[in-house]
Parts: structure tokens; C-alpha cells; sequence
């Protein structure tokens, strides 16, 4: 006999028909059948692909229950509940496999991209009570934000800011860069 589909659509339990014919080639009678499929939904894996260094993200499988594997773990590596860890620089390829009853399996991969955190660095000049201390940034790479503490209660957001303290003691200054990535580090 012939097994023929009663449909083409995609379904987790098709129907077939078994077309039986007599010995004249005749088709004499139909009868369905239905055949168990057990079906793997295509996974899927939603959350953020671009992290900092030393930063964690959540990714979220689904369908749900699949495990997780990075291919990259000196780059970055992934918990059992889809927590990416940022260990360094670089890209790495997160797996998600999922696992039907029958013992079927499909999977899918997600790049994620570690940045480097910045390293900020400063130098400075002429620091005296009451005169102007000029703080040169020699922060290298793209940095699109800065944001200085003078340790007096005054900030700036300036590259290279002027300050001048107004009491003499001992300040910390703090330099906190931000990449263009959204990476930030800081240096006192």
C-alpha cells in the first residue's frame, strides 16, 4: 500500500491514510492512521549579546528545559540556568539543545560579545592651596563619558578638567570612564 499524507501542514500528531487496493489495482477502502511524532519546537535563545567584562547576563531558552554550553569558556562561561558570565575579551558562542521525548535533539547558538573594560589614567600639575591643579586624561581608546571626583565634593564631567581646592589637606581623586560600549572602570 501507500502511505499518503492527509495534509501538508506541520503538526506534532499528522494523519496518514493507508490506501489499500484490490488485486485489480483498484482502490477498495481507506483507512486512517495516525502516527505519534514527538516534535521539537526550533529553540530559540532571547537575551543580551553584548556584555563587559567581568559582568553576568540572563539568558532565557526556549522552548524551556534545554541545557546550555558555551563553546568559548576562556571567553565566557554559561550556568546551567543560562547565566553568562563575561570572563574575557572577545566572542563566544553560547549553546542552547533541547531534547524531545523520543530522543531527538536541535539546538541553536547565540554569539555574545565581550568588551574590554576602559583603562582610565591620569596625570596632573600644580597641586597648591588655592591654585588651579590642571588633570590631564590619558585614558586610551573610545571613550564617550567621563565623570572626575575631586574628593572635596566637587565633580566634573570635562576629559581634562581644572580645580582649585579651596582648604588645604589630602584629596582622592577619581577618574570613572565609560566606553562607547557602555563599559565603565575606574582609577582613584
Amino acid at each position: 500500500g501507500n502511505m499518503l499524507p492527509s495534509s501538508t501542514a506541520l503538526t506534532t500528531t499528522p494523519t496518514y491514510y493507508y490506501a489499500a487496493q484490490s488485486a485489480y489495482q483498484c482502490e477498495s477502502s481507506r483507512i486512517g492512521v495516525i502516527a505519534n511524532v514527538n516534535s521539537i519546537q526550533p529553540p530559540t535563545i532571547t537575551g543580551n549579546n553584548n556584555l563587559c567584562l567581568n559582568s553576568t547576563t540572563q539568558l532565557t531558552g526556549f522552548p524551556a528545559g534545554g541545557t546550555w554550553k558555551s563553546i568559548y569558556t576562556s571567553v565566557a562561561a554559561v550556568s546551567s540556568t543560562g547565566l553568562v558570565t563575561a570572563i574575557s575579551p572577545g566572542t563566544a558562542e553560547i549553546r542552547y539543545v533541547v531534547h524531545n521525548a523520543g530522543g531527538g535533539a536541535d539546538s541553536t547558538s547565540k554569539m555574545i560579545t565581550i568588551n574590554p573594560l576602559p583603562f582610565p589614567d591620569f596625570s596632573f600639575t600644580g597641586i597648591a592651596y588655592g591654585q588651579t591643579t590642571t588633570f590631564n586624561n590619558t585614558t586610551p581608546g573610545s571613550i564617550t563619558s567621563y565623570k572626575w571626583s575631586f574628593g572635596d565634593g566637587i565633580t566634573s564631567t570635562e576629559a581634562s578638567p581644572s580645580h582649585t581646592y579651596n582648604a588645604a589637606g589630602s584629596y582622592e581623586v577619581k577618574l570613572e570612564a565609560t566606553s562607547s560600549h557602555g563599559c565603565t572602570d575606574s582609577i582613584i
